[in-house]
């Protein structure tokens, strides 16, 4: 099965005690996919954020360019909402979900890169797997409330949905994700965005292997049905 983009959500605001993100059109993604929970916030320090069940956090960083936090979940069930126990002291967060059908477990990636300027630019990632999905974070800190605008990805990417940007009492966060179905390894592959008016930011970027088909082990399977008795056919001594 090849990788497509599946769904996606998003929700920013100041951050409470917890953010629900639900897939926008409503409806769920399809079990077994691949899912992707990118929280990023103002704060200056270090978040602390709980890990939902069923996710396992993939990354997570804290700079100039505000906090970035990646969950992910292979072969993840239907879902129509997820929620995120966030810190209460966020001037400005956000929190996106995206969906990759056809995509399986991590293939490989990158740390995060920080700096600051009008191009957001990732450390560049070697895949292992021919067939994978890169994926490029990216998020942009303002000092003040009006919100950076994050686009043009990077050659070979597709933007996967609009700047999800939030703006507080005096700063302001802005999340962008991008995408790039190969079909070769890659060495030392980095991806960027632009960024509408020069500012700190934080950027990272996941490799997803397409998703095995029938099971890693379907001679397995088939082994112990005969020893079994059960739909043997010739193999039934």
């Amino acid at each position: 099965m090849a990788i497509t983009l599946g769904k996606v959500g998003k929700v920013a605001g100041a951050s409470a005690s917890s953010m629900t993100v639900s897939w926008t059109g409503g409806g769920s993604n399809t079990a077994g996919s691949t899912l992707l929970l990118v929280y990023t916030s103002t704060n200056s320090t270090a978040d602390t954020v709980t890990t939902p069940t069923n996710w396992t956090l993939r990354a997570s960083g804290n700079s100039s360019g505000g906090n970035l936090f990646v969950y992910e979940w292979v072969n993840a069930n239907a879902i129509s909402s997820q929620v995120l126990t966030t810190p209460a002291q966020a001037d400005a967060s956000t929190l996106d979900i995206i969906e990759f059908t056809g995509a399986g477990s991590l293939d490989s990636s990158t740390s995060i890169a920080s700096s600051s300027g009008t191009t957001a630019t990732t450390n560049g990632i070697t895949t292992v797997a021919a067939n994978t999905v890169l994926v490029g974070i990216f998020c942009a800190r303002s000092a003040t409330v009006t919100a950076r605008t994050l686009s043009t990805p990077g050659t070979g990417f597709t933007q996967a949905q609009v700047n999800n940007q939030s703006s507080g009492n005096s700063t302001s966060q802005t999340s962008y994700i991008t995408y790039d179905v190969v079909s070769a390894t890659q060495s030392n592959k980095t991806t960027t965005c632009a960024i509408n008016v020069s500012a700190n930011y934080n950027a990272l970027m996941l490799a997803y292997a397409q998703a095995a088909v029938g099971g890693p082990f379907p001679w397995f399977t088939r082994g112990m049905q005969c020893l079994d008795g059960l739909g043997c056919g010739g193999m039934r001594g």
